[in-house]
């Protein structure tokens, strides 16, 4: 075929030749135009065939083109994939498999849902119409087309175009870019945290600027050639530099008087190379100079800091101008006080914390025959003799040890003058410069003329207070012979009024009761009169709550009012302090003399004590620690009253208004007699305005002390839960008293006068509280209660009942969950109020009437295992007594009548309760109590438990008691039910 090609043209020249000349040469004209034809068919012959070797080779070559084609996509890494203008996939490779997880189409097309993962076929579906639409390439990012959310791939949708331009399909490439996508991720967070690096960077320069120019001592830099590169405001401020006019400056010759430079420089080069120095990190004194040229002390601190490989230094300077000017102050202060103190006429001298004399003034050097150089770091021991320099040392150690500012003790001390001289020394502990302690400073006063003075006053006190001693111990012979035989009346009167007695009977016990009980009450009252008339009534002092004044007091008196159906209230009004110092026994014998008087002369009504108190002004400031209080009891009744020309006699002693008085009332015309003076001992009064057949008021006060800044109780009254709270009682003033209490507690009280209204306000709902009175017009309290427990729940309704004595077992059967028995005051009401509200069901008892308890029926008849009593009385009335008190319980009784025969006694046998009486032949309770304590009746007897029964009641004798080893005391007239409760007491502590 090449070679026909080449021959070609020469041979299509050979005919056109034979053509032009064959006119001249003899050939045939058709011979010549079939040689000229047939050329022309050989060119064509040669043209098909040049054609369909054209077209052959390009077969192969396209066949080659499209095998290697599909060998570079099938070992493409990239996915390519081919859709049609039908949305129908044509051709996958292997990778668009692989990372598509769908099927080669083979053998024709499959639709796109087939192929691609749902997820992705909308999307792509989308795409691919779009490329077809606009017939232009898109780039897309597909992520997240299967499980593994963390895959990119970047996504290229091609057109496929006829030559007509119009597209027939899409051709997509997907490649992976995962990596690219986790380095730009990668880079970005470390772009983000260059960025938070460098902001951190920036403020903690932008706080350390901040802080240096906020600083008060001057802070300044010095770069590796001695210039300033850093300068605070402080710097400045003490300079007189600007910030940027100092900057680069050399910082010896700008800031060091010319007389230092050359020792700074010659000492700057080893610094420069080593970063060492003589000045370094410490603190110098140096001067320093401004820029006026004024020169000022200054302090430098200097420490070496290596930047860039290269010494520097930061320096802070702190100017101390003011502080040499003080110490300049401080020494002539200094001459000044030790001028002042050679000038004081007393001896004066100081030591340290080990004894040793620092110095001492004129005085003592004249008085004690030294010079302050000779004592100066010597001990008392160095120049005093051994028994003064002992006690001296002894009492500066006490003084150190023991915390306290001061110290005052006397001793005989030999003087240089005088000889022994009687000295009073004065000291007081000095601190150092910490503000620890430094030592002792002293001053000795010469006390001998006034020790004697102070020696004739004493002996005639003496003389004095024994006269009074022997006055007070006629008083306690006199109370101890005046309860011995009243023990006998008031104890076998009421074990008689335990046996079993006609009515006439009960009433003679009744009164003979009732007159032993006066008749104590009379003997204490003229006891007590007597102290106070002789001075000899001392208060005590001890912390107390103001408001447990009432209801001990009250409940004593409760039994009384109930029986006359009084309404006995008390109350508290304003703030007073949680907590009060004072005789709170004294307080109450004030009070209960007041109230007792009140229900004693009250037939009907009421008796209403009201709490008050004021803040003194100033006592803050005059007590110290302490602030006083006045408090203000009022007592208000509606009983029979007093006339007017009558009120003066109300304190006169052993007076009554008139002889009808004494005979219905009885009495001694003691009480308020007493109560008005030991309201004057306290710091306070008492007042009474009355009208006849209209009732009293009585006013007094006492003086408390109270911890300053804790005045006011803190009701807690978060923790008493919001309920409706209901009134129902007959009593206006009960009503009036219990409305204002819970009022101030955060409680609208809704009043009901009867059980009607009372059950319809019940009935509108909500969860309440009732308070229940003994009676209303329409229905006993009692009644009430149970009707409302019949109709609705603990949770609905608590209750609280105003019962009377010994009606709290009653009451829990009925559901009543708090019981005021008799009586209304501020503590027992919050408590009752809070158990009522809480819904927890059960009952508690606010202020039940204690008659006492009785031998339970266990230890009444154990006669197993009895209990060992051992009685040591001289008197036969007081053994019969104690012993049939004992029989009662069961328990047998060995007695003795004097205090050897108990000693003797516990040697031999062995006893569980020893009742000892005070005064005995031989030997007293006393001086019993403390040989048994020793084990002088043997080590088993040492154990035993002692009770005290004396006739000795004054103030002290308790305490007297308990001191000589005793474990209980009781006083004569003994009460059955204390004895009773001291001997079960015993018995359910023994070890059987």
């Amino acid at each position: 075929m090449r070679l026909f090609s080449a021959l070609f043209p020469l041979l299509l020249a050979v005919v056109f030749l034979l053509v032009w000349f064959g006119h001249a040469l003899p050939v045939d004209r058709g011979l010549a135009v079939g040689l000229v034809f047939l050329p022309l068919l050989a060119f064509a012959v040669w043209k098909a065939c040049l054609l369909h070797a054209v077209r052959l080779r390009v077969a192969s070559d396209l066949h080659d083109s499209e095998r290697l084609h599909r060998r570079l996509s099938e070992s493409s890494p990239d996915g390519i994939f081919e859709i049609d203008r039908n949305l129908q996939v044509r051709y996958m490779n292997p990778s668009a498999i692989r990372t598509f997880g769908g099927a080669a189409p083979i053998g024709g097309a499959r639709a796109c849902e087939d192929v691609f993962p749902k997820k992705l076929a909308p999307v792509l579906i989308q795409q691919v119409r779009e490329v077809l639409i606009m017939g232009e390439s898109m780039r897309v990012d597909w992520s997240g087309i299967r499980e593994d959310e963390g895959i990119w791939w970047d996504v290229a949708l091609i057109p496929l175009k006829d030559d007509d331009g119009s597209c027939f399909g899409v051709l997509g490439v997907a490649r992976d870019i995962s990596d690219r996508h986790q380095l730009e991720d990668d880079l970005k967070r470390s772009l983000q945290e260059k960025s938070v690096l460098l902001a951190e960077i920036s403020e903690s320069e932008e706080k350390f600027r901040q802080i240096a120019h906020a600083a008060y001592d001057a802070i300044i830099m010095m770069d590796h050639d001695g210039n300033i590169s850093f300068w605070n405001a402080a710097a400045g401020r003490m300079f007189g530099y600007q910030g940027k006019e100092v900057l680069g400056m050399p910082l010896h010759d700008t800031l060091a008087p010319g007389r230092f430079r050359d020792s700074y420089h010659r000492g700057f080069p080893v610094f420069r190379e080593k970063g060492e120095g003589h000045a370094l990190n410490k603190r110098l004194e140096l001067t320093g100079l401004k820029k006026n040229g004024e020169e000022f002390p200054m302090e430098l601190t200097l420490a070496p800091v290596m930047i860039h490989n290269q010494w520097a230094s930061i320096g802070i300077v702190r100017d101390i101008s003011e502080r040499k000017a003080a110490e300049q102050r401080l020494q002539a202060n200094f001459l000044f006080a030790r001028t002042m103190f050679n000038a004081i006429p007393i001896p004066i001298y100081y030591k340290d914390k080990q004894g040793r004399y620092l110095g001492c003034n004129r005085e003592f050097e004249d008085v004690f025959g030294m010079t302050e150089t000779e004592m100066t770091g010597k001990r008392s021991s160095d120049l005093m003799p051994r028994e003064f320099s002992v006690l001296c040392e002894a009492a500066d150690q006490r003084l150190l040890k023991s915390g306290e500012k001061t110290q005052i003790f006397d001793a005989a001390i030999p003087t240089a003058k005088k000889g022994m001289r009687r000295l009073v020394f004065c000291k007081a502990v000095f601190p150092d410069e910490h503000g620890k302690t430094g030592g002792v400073i002293g001053a000795v006063l010469d006390m001998t003329g006034q020790k004697q003075a102070e020696e004739m006053l004493r002996k005639a006190k003496e003389a004095a207070e024994e006269a009074d001693r022997a006055k007070s111990e006629f008083l306690a012979v006199m109370s101890h012979e005046i309860r011995t035989p009243l023990n006998s009346i008031v104890g076998f009167g009421s074990l008689l009024a335990e046996t079993a007695l006609d009515r006439e009977q009960q009433e003679c016990v009744d009164l003979l009761q009732a007159g032993a009980r006066d008749l104590l009450l009379l003997v204490n009252d003229i006891l007590d009169f007597s102290r106070i008339d002789a001075g000899h009534m001392e208060l005590e002092e001890h912390p107390f709550d103001p408001l447990s004044c009432l209801g001990p007091v009250l409940d004593m008196v409760a039994m009384k009012a109930a029986a006359k159906e009084l309404d006995l209230i008390g109350r508290q009004i304003g703030i007073l302090p949680v907590i009060v110092h004072g005789d709170l026994m004294r307080v109450r014998q004030i009070l209960l003399n007041v109230v007792g008087n009140a229900v004693k002369f009250t037939e009907r009504g009421s008796v209403v004590v009201t709490l008050s108190g004021r803040k003194i002004a100033g006592s803050d400031q005059l007590s110290g620690r302490q602030e006083l209080w006045r408090l203000f009891f009022t007592v208000r009744d509606s009983g029979i009253g007093v006339l007017p020309e009558k009120m003066a006699l109300l304190f006169k002693p052993f007076s009554q208004i008139d002889a009808s008085t004494t005979r219905k009332y009885g009495g001694s015309g003691l009480g308020l007699v007493i109560a008005r003076r030991l309201c004057n001992l306290m710091g306070g009064d008492i007042q009474v305005r009355s009208r006849v057949g209209k009732g009293s008021i009585f006013n007094f006060s006492v003086t408390v002390g109270a911890p300053a800044r804790r005045e006011g109780r803190e009701w807690d009254v978060e923790s008493l839960p919001q309920r409706r709270f209901l009134l129902v009682d007959g009593s206006r003033m009960r009503r009036r008293a219990v409305g204002k209490m819970v009022a101030a507690w955060g409680w609208k009280p809704e009043e009901a006068l009867t059980a009607k209204q009372a059950l319809e306000l019940l009935a509108k709902g909500g969860k309440c509280v009732a308070w229940v009175g003994r009676n209303m017009p329409d229905m006993k309290g009692d009644e009430l209660c149970r009707t409302i427990r019949r109709e609705y729940s603990v949770d609905e309704a608590g209750l609280v009942w105003l019962a009377s004595p010994g009606m709290g077992k009653q009451a829990e059967e009925w559901g009543v969950q708090a019981c005021l028995s008799g009586l209304v005051e501020p503590l027992r009401l919050w408590e009752a109020l809070r158990c009522a509200a809480s819904s927890t069901g059960g009952r508690r008892d606010f202020g039940t009437i204690d008659k006492g308890e009785q031998p339970s029926s266990s230890a009444r008849h154990n006669r197993k295992n009895p209990l060992r009593v051992l009685l040591a009385e001289d008197n036969l009335s007081n053994q019969r007594l104690v012993i049939r008190v004992l029989e009662q319980l069961h328990f047998p009784c060995q007695v003795v009548e004097t205090g050897t025969q108990v000693l003797k006694l516990m040697e031999k046998e062995e006893f569980d309760l020893l009742l000892l009486d005070i005064h005995m032949p031989e030997m007293d309770g006393m001086e019993v109590a403390r040989r048994i304590r020793a084990g002088e009746a043997g080590a088993a007897a040492s154990h035993v438990r002692i009770v005290a029964l004396t006739a000795d009641a004054l103030k002290g004798d308790r305490e007297k008691c308990l001191a000589a080893g005793m474990d209980d005391y009781i006083s004569k007239p003994v009460n059955l039910t204390d004895l009773r409760r001291a001997v079960l007491m015993t018995y359910g502590g023994r070890k059987t």
